[in-house]
């Protein structure tokens, strides 16, 4: 069994704000794991509850549900075969748009952010395309906008 994990800081603090985990093995893993006061926007109709992906454009703020649980992205047996897609692809490009809050504990403010992931269950690979966030605390940012 293999494990590795990758840090990614969107907000250029050099702390990261959630780790991407790739657990391979007889059966294998994708998993987000939110750092540092960091949530996730989460689907409350799902079940199992899931990640909210959004559309480009779409607003990501505290009307949002947030969430700082870790959540799989995807599953593979041990052969390699799709089991399951736990986030799907919906913006036409092969990747998806997740909204984030990050905490900041000297302010006590939220500043909203979003990251595009694109994966491939064959390879258990994630690539982070982009990712941005609003530097003015406690205001919303639309997701795939700079």
């Amino acid at each position: 069994m293999a494990y590795d994990s990758t840090g990614i800081d969107v907000n250029n603090d050099n702390i990261p704000d959630f780790y991407i985990v790739i657990d391979v093995g007889t059966i294998s893993w994708l998993f987000i794991l939110p750092a540092n006061y960091t949530e996730f926007a989460i689907n409350t109709n799902s079940n199992p509850t899931l990640f909210d992906q959004f559309n480009l454009s779409e607003p990501i703020s505290e009307t949002n549900n947030w969430d700082f649980n870790r959540r799989y992205i995807m599953t593979s047996d041990i052969t390699g075969m799709y089991i399951q897609t736990i986030i799907t692809t919906n913006n036409g490009d092969g990747a998806c748009i997740l909204g984030l809050r990050i905490y900041d504990d000297t302010n006590y403010n939220y500043n909203y952010a979003w990251v595009k992931l694109d994966f491939n269950i064959l390879t258990h690979e994630v690539t982070v395309i982009e990712s941005t966030y609003n530097t003015t605390p406690n205001q919303p940012i639309l997701a795939g906008k700079k």
